[in-house]
């Protein structure tokens, strides 16, 4: 089943009802940075979930994060919204990782990077198709930001539109704007802690297991680091997604092929949209 595919693929080994702790580790790092391994890296650590973009479409909390976009949340709200979950990373949760660690003081801030060059790389086949603000937008994903009315996806673009396009690429997601603006927010996290005089990690994927567990004070877990999210596997998590929500709203009544919908929904013309449709709801 779908919904088993997606419980077993994005939250692996936790259970997000048995942890209600809160915060120890905020993420800061920006999408793409290895946030992926590292949820799975801090789930490991704490024997907990880690929250992540992947958890928001899972359980379509992208309201949430238009209200702390239009109106900030308190730290009452934050401690109730991540209660069952022991960090966060990625984004939406990175570009609030300052109002989350006020609720969450005792919190480690974790900044994950990579050179600018291989994000942005990174990006431009994944994330950045995503974007409501991107002419190159895939035609399925086209499709589950504007063809679910009343569903989730139309919520999501609108969220994103508003955390990440409007605020910072404006519909620019060329190599030399987008690497501008990745080194920008890099600083911008490293001149934040250092002005309010926090702890802060700067981690790669790379680096493992020990410079993470050491910052935490944890033991180093016997197993290897993660080592997830590639291209594939990122466009791979997209179409579950998708194809849930698409269930859940009774778009598609029937078992649903995930490995034959992952060409369509990552499908750039001459596909057109009505044949989406059809493809999604007859293959």
């Amino acid at each position: 089943m779908l919904t088993f595919l997606i419980t077993h693929k994005l939250l692996p080994n936790t259970d997000i009802n048995a942890y209600s702790g809160g915060l120890k580790a905020v993420g800061a790092g920006l999408g793409r940075t290895g946030t992926l391994s590292l949820k799975a890296a801090l789930a490991i650590i704490y024997g907990a979930p880690c929250y992540h973009m992947a958890d928001n479409i899972r359980y379509g909390q992208s309201g949430f994060w238009l209200e702390a976009c239009h109106n900030g949340k308190t730290p009452e709200e934050w401690q109730r919204f991540y209660q069952c979950y022991a960090a966060c990373v990625d984004l939406p949760a990175c570009f609030f990782f300052a109002e989350t660690h006020q609720a969450f003081p005792e919190a480690q801030i974790i900044l994950s990077t990579r050179s600018a060059d291989s994000w942005y790389n990174s990006c431009k086949d994944t994330v950045f198709l995503m974007q409501p603000g991107n002419v190159n937008q895939p035609w399925g994903v086209w499709f589950f930001q504007n063809i679910m009315p009343f569903g989730p996806g139309r919520v999501w673009r609108q969220m994103m539109y508003e955390v990440w396009d409007t605020r910072y690429f404006n519909g620019d997601y060329s190599k030399e704007n987008a690497v501008k603006i990745y080194n920008n927010w890099i600083e911008h996290v490293k001149r934040s802690c250092q002005q309010q005089d926090k702890q802060l990690l700067i981690h790669e994927a790379k680096e493992g297991w020990e410079p993470l567990c050491a910052f935490l004070k944890v033991p180093v877990p016997d197993c290897p680091y993660p080592n997830v999210n590639d291209t594939k596997e990122f466009h791979k998590i997209l179409c579950e997604c998708i194809c849930v929500h698409l269930h859940a709203h009774a778009y598609v009544s029937v078992p649903f092929p995930v490995e034959n919908a992952l060409r369509v929904l990552t499908s750039a013309p001459p596909l057109s949209r009505s044949h989406v449709y059809v493809l999604l709801c007859f293959q």
